[in-house]
């Protein structure tokens, strides 16, 4: 409740045509209701005072109210989401250290300020994962806002490989937030609409390879002969986003295309596949009876193919 201070407003006399003086004095107290009571009011108390003959005159005070419309707080949010896909590994498609953006403007739309307020229940959703975005995380943390006023608040999340596996695979990723604070002892809140960003799925794979010579019993040259045994190994990983089925490797080796589920017309059979690096999600898988073929490899996973492959007469003659 507000008060006046008890001190009297000043009286301005001025000489009228009957040769009295007269003085007017009015003041203004406003009266301020809590939540349940009843409506604040702004009260106007006005005296008329003079002089006559030397003696004071004054007037009865005559009091007017008005009633003040109450404090009607309220909040408005809403909300945008960016993916930055240049922080990873790959610049140009998402992938593990790639940064998300939340962005949650919240404005004033009711009559009377708003101070405090913070973002609440904010939360990314990845492939059925929440993921809660503290309101201490956003900048600023909280915000007093004044009537048809707004703020911005910010915040950032770095993806995981799980994040970009499931985002990719899924739905990609969806937010959700509000706002809440505090005005005129009452708790103001407005939540925002869902946001959603889709994260492309990028499949990629990257091939190396190496090979070791084993000399034939009697060869002695350094470069390969009739008879010599060369050992192939071509190291496949998944530098993508998502898992890759059926993967193999097709090889052009003295005129002839192997592949390395084996090759019957040339008599090659499947070439030995082997796990070089696990992927970060355990979703690599093979079955035994897909020979010379991995069959699911993860992001961030490897696997090698080996092929031995003995020098014949014809291709030591072909040179």
């Amino acid at each position: 409740m507000s008060r006046t201070n008890g001190s009297k407003t000043p009286r301005h006399a001025e000489k009228t045509s009957t040769g009295l003086a007269t003085a007017f004095a009015a003041s203004l107290l406003l009266a301020i209701a809590l939540p349940g009571t009843a409506a604040a009011q702004l009260t106007s108390e006005v005296t008329a005072g003079g002089t006559a003959s030397g003696q004071a005159v004054e007037s009865d005070t005559v009091t007017e109210t008005t009633d003040l419309e109450a404090p009607r707080p309220a909040l408005s949010a809403s909300q945008s989401i960016d993916l930055d896909v240049s922080k990873g590994r790959d610049s140009e498609n998402a992938d593990e250290g790639d940064i998300v953006s939340v962005t949650v403007s919240v404005s004033n739309e009711g009559n009377f300020p708003v101070q405090t307020v913070i973002v609440d229940g904010a939360t990314l959703t990845i492939a059925g994962n929440a993921i809660q975005l503290e309101p201490a995380s956003f900048s600023p943390s909280s915000a007093d806002i004044a009537t048809g006023e707004s703020a911005t608040f910010t915040t950032t999340y770095a993806l995981t490989s799980a994040d970009v596996y499931g985002a990719a695979a899924g739905d990609g990723i969806s937010v959700r937030s509000g706002a809440m604070g505090k005005s005129a002892e009452q708790s103001v809140s407005a939540r925002a609409e869902p946001g959603n960003i889709v994260v492309a799925a990028n499949p990629k794979l990257a091939i190396s390879s190496s090979s070791d010579m084993e000399k034939a019993e009697g060869n002695e040259g350094e470069g390969a002969e009739t008879g010599d045994r060369i050992t192939y190994k071509y190291r496949v990983e998944n530098v993508g986003n998502v898992a890759v089925a059926d993967v193999g490797v097709t090889v052009k080796l003295s005129g002839k295309t192997l592949t390395s589920a084996g090759s019957p017309a040339e008599g090659i059979d499947p070439f030995a596949v082997e796990v070089a690096s696990e992927d970060a999600l355990a979703v690599n898988s093979d079955l035994p009876e897909t020979q010379g073929v991995y069959d699911n490899l993860g992001p961030g996973g490897a696997v090698v193919f080996t092929h031995v492959h003995t020098v014949t007469q014809a291709e030591f003659e072909a040179q």
